[in-house]
């Protein structure tokens, strides 16, 4: 019988899917191989939709169906586009204001990533109970940016309704570091997490970071979290200084003025983005961020 699923999770040409009639199952790829962009490092992601030959038992995946949007970084070993998530309605970014600290350039990274691939994102700042005014400053650049932010305590629930109630009824992947709290954050947003989902279990412990491979998983009806597991860096590499620049929302008004049409905001003369920066109205930052992420480009790395 031929029916369509939802990707769970993945590993090693082993996906747990959740069928449309309502059912989970463990699927192979017919093949080995999906008739999909090959310059991807994984065919499959959380969140994809698959079409699905089911015997008994039995299953096997025929191919993935089109994708709505995609989280995506690119992979250093494999030198390759990897899919984190598909099919999502929203990027949650989870950091911490101490223990680690927050890092903006990781945060700025994944902000252009969802820029240039058209999906909303939403910004997490986990411990408030230890934020200080030097970890809350690059708080108060998102907001100038008009770029949603929540800060909140996994440990003393601060904040928790609040992004309790912008990610209710969505489908919401969330990406962070190592170490801000995400397992924690997911256990106080959800506490029915620790419950068998379907046929899937998803068990986290608290307060320390468990992930090891992204999970879909469906916190209640029509409110769906995409987990992944901590990661030190957010290479983007799949895409050109052009691009970058686009996925910085401030650059927009400036970028047509510039002098040279192939301008890449670091060194050209007449370059508007530049002008804008010294007289303020580009952030400093922001600006050092985007130059860095050209510069990693150029490297290779």
């Amino acid at each position: 019988m031929t029916t369509n699923g939802t990707v769970l999770w993945g590993a090693n040409n082993i996906f747990r899917l959740l069928l449309d009639r309502g059912d989970g199952v463990e699927a192979r790829i017919r093949g080995k191989v999906l008739r999909v962009d090959e310059g991807e490092h994984n065919a499959l992601a959380p969140g994809d939709r698959v079409a699905v030959d089911v015997d008994g038992d039995s299953a096997l995946i025929t191919d993935r169906l089109e994708r709505n949007n995609r989280v995506v970084r690119w992979n250093r070993k494999r030198h390759r586009i990897q899919t984190v998530a598909a099919n999502v309605d929203r990027v949650c970014v989870v950091t911490s204001f101490r223990r680690p600290p927050v890092r903006p350039r990781f945060v700025d990274r994944v902000l252009v990533m969802a820029r240039l691939e058209g999906i909303p994102p939403l910004i997490v700042f986990n411990k408030r109970d230890l934020a200080d005014d030097a970890s809350t400053a690059y708080e108060g650049v998102l907001t100038d940016l008009g770029i949603e932010s929540i800060a909140c305590s996994a440990r003393t629930g601060w904040g928790i309704d609040e992004i309790r109630a912008a990610i209710t009824g969505n489908t919401t992947v969330l990406f962070g570091q190592s170490g801000v709290g995400k397992s924690s954050l997911v256990n106080a947003l959800f506490p029915e997490a620790h419950q068998e989902v379907g046929s899937v279990s998803v068990k986290y412990d608290r307060g320390r970071h468990t992930t090891t491979l992204a999970r879909r998983i469906i916190v209640e009806p029509g409110t769906v979290l995409i987990d992944t597991p901590g990661v030190r860096e957010f290479d983007l590499n799949m895409y050109e200084p052009v691009e970058i620049a686009a996925g910085f929302a401030e650059f927009a008004p400036y970028i047509p003025d510039c002098a040279m049409p192939s301008c890449t905001h670091l060194h050209e003369p007449g370059c508007r983005v530049r002008s804008a920066v010294e007289g303020g109205h580009i952030n400093e930052s922001r600006y050092d961020s985007y130059a860095r992420i050209v510069s990693s480009l150029e490297d290779g790395s």
